[in-house]
């Protein structure tokens, strides 16, 4: 039986670094079902699990900009 040999290629994977421990709320989701109707969920975990118990009656998910007010926090406004 012969052996082949492998050659292994080192790849320079970049790395990011977490600046903040607060939730990522920049966007919410529409999740459209399959008989037409439409939830909006603030939450990427939401979606998750609603697609993981209700995804025979999902058709698709859309991702949209939060809509926030003035005295939300908007960063440097």
């Amino acid at each position: 039986m012969k052996t082949g040999t492998f050659t292994l290629l080192m790849m320079t994977i970049p790395s990011f670094t977490q600046t903040s421990d607060a939730p990522y709320d920049r966007h919410w989701y529409k999740v459209w079902c399959t008989d037409n109707s439409v939830k909006i969920l603030h939450s990427y975990q939401e979606v998750q699990e609603v697609w993981w118990n209700f995804k025979h009656f999902l058709s698709h998910v859309e991702v949209i900009d939060a809509k926030r007010n003035k005295q939300s926090g908007s960063g440097f406004g």
